[in-house]
């Protein structure tokens, strides 16, 4: 009888564990979710000069052209600065 209540005992400390780190878990979870809630900003609350700095343009078809000034590769894709 002894060992069947140890067992239990075993079980229930086991159980109160799984527990108390499930729930440390889910509240760093919440603690996450609201640390990032804070640093988030809606893109409805960015100003006209924000909202331009959110993209970029890839020029496919830019020429360049390459220039060594004082040992240093220097890359031009203005045709006028080129010249």
């Amino acid at each position: 009888m002894k060992s069947n209540s140890h067992e239990q005992d075993k079980q229930h400390a086991f159980d109160s564990f799984c527990k108390k780190i499930l729930k440390h878990e889910a509240r760093d979870y919440y603690d996450e979710l609201k640390r990032q809630r804070g640093r988030e900003t809606t893109f409805s609350d960015l100003s006209a000069k924000e909202m331009e700095l959110l993209y970029t343009e890839d020029k496919y078809f830019a020429i360049e052209q390459v220039f060594n000034v004082l040992g240093l590769d220097v890359i031009v894709t203005d045709c006028v600065i080129a010249e």
